[in-house]
């Protein structure tokens, strides 16, 4: 067991036990190294011979064999004789380390328990799922459902359809990536309605690597953060009035709609 970095002292039990009173002075300092040895040790004992207890519990073997003998007689511990072997026991000491023990072994206990539960739930969670996704795949209303409605229906509620992608997911994967959400809608229009086949009238095979090679050109062209606008609206666009250079007059001074003013 792991030493106990402290323990709880009780001078009042200490003071108050009524066989411990009776002892010597010599003998309560034996008692009082016995138990710190106990507690170093986590064991509610100390034994050995005469000579290694005396060392123990830091006192002369005579002293030793008079509080063994003290102890034992007002009953503040148990002391057992086996040949030249002393073994002094505290009780209470003994109680707590049991108490100890089964504490901890509830809590392990409870923990498993806690743990086996939490993993039995999720299973049920992922088999329900699992359950409910395949019932739900193979339900004839919704069967019946998606056919009559149409594979644009289907995109629009975020369905994959024939193994390509909805508007949502390509937009998601434009974040991710970084490219522009117009740019993204721009490219998913274009391939829905030419049916998902390239300019070179190959077949989309991996529509998330072509979505990063429309980023490259995107960013070939400068990131811009909108689609361009048509020739016919540029042209249509009203040409702003440049103010008329007058020579020899100051511009601060030029007064609109009377003509210019010459300079001094």
């Amino acid at each position: 067991m792991p030493e106990m970095p402290w323990v709880k002292w009780f001078p009042s039990d200490w003071m108050s036990e009524p066989g411990l009173s009776l002892c010597d002075v010599a003998t309560q300092g034996v008692w009082a190294n016995a138990l710190n040895a106990m507690f170093l040790a986590r064991e509610p004992f100390v034994e050995g011979t005469k000579d290694q207890l005396s060392r123990l519990c830091r006192c002369r073997p005579q002293q030793l064999e008079v509080a063994a003998l003290e102890l034992h007689k007002f009953k503040v511990a148990i002391v057992k004789w086996q040949n030249d072997s002393i073994t002094i026991e505290s009780r209470r000491f003994r109680r707590e380390l049991e108490l100890l023990k089964l504490k901890r072994e509830s809590g392990l206990k409870g923990a498993q328990t806690r743990w086996q539960n939490d993993s039995k739930a999720q299973a049920e969670h992922s088999e329900t799922g699992m359950a409910k996704g395949m019932a739900d795949a193979k339900h004839p209303l919704l069967i019946a459902s998606a056919s009559s409605t149409g594979d644009e229906d289907c995109k629009g509620e975020g369905v994959e359809v024939n193994g390509y992608p909805t508007m949502q997911e390509v937009l998601d994967k434009s974040q991710i990536i970084g490219l522009a959400p117009w740019k993204g809608k721009d490219w998913w229009e274009e391939m829905d309605g030419c049916g998902w086949i390239d300019h070179a009238g190959r077949k989309i095979k991996n529509w998330q690597s072509v979505l990063n090679r429309v980023r490259t050109k995107w960013e070939e062209d400068g990131r811009p953060m909108g689609p361009p606008k048509s020739k016919a609206y540029s042209e249509s666009k009203p040409k702003s009035k440049e103010t008329p250079y007058y020579p020899g007059c100051d511009p601060n001074e030029r007064k609109h709609g009377n003509g210019p003013t010459a300079t001094p």
